[in-house]
């Protein structure tokens, strides 16, 4: 299910950076946000996360896996990651070239958020040292 009316609002966004799904046939409103294999330009990343934040009360998982995503977009992730709106319960980073100072930037974030609810993250093939 595509979530229209977002997309309406981002302009610099494309259609094809959405691809909203239920998570589960009972709860109709729990979405997961994939947005697997999509290059974000910066200034789209922002954009997908400013309205996750401000619309995130149905959106229970982020997947964005081999997305590009480097230790420069890891710091702007931070900053939406340490928004006390972002309550995502499942967020998937794997196979992005993020290395120790792009993964510590995001786990900086999230620990900053008081009411954070992430349950798992996930940073397979994510190119850590530790």
């Amino acid at each position: 299910i595509l979530f229209a009316n977002w997309l309406t609002k981002l302009a610099l966004c494309p259609l094809s950076y959405f691809n909203l799904v239920n998570s589960s046939p009972a709860k109709k409103d729990s979405l997961n946000a994939d947005l697997t294999d999509e290059y974000l330009p910066n200034a789209a990343l922002e954009a997908v996360f400013k309205s996750i934040i401000l619309n995130q009360q149905n959106v229970v998982g982020i997947k964005m896996v081999n997305c590009c995503i480097d230790q420069k977009k890891a710091l702007l992730l931070k900053n939406s990651f340490s928004s006390d709106n972002f309550k995502i319960r499942n967020l998937d980073l794997s196979d992005n070239p993020l290395e120790d100072k792009g993964a510590t930037s995001i786990i900086t974030g999230l620990i900053k958020n008081d009411g954070c609810d992430l349950r798992v993250l996930t940073l397979r093939n994510t190119i850590l040292t530790t």
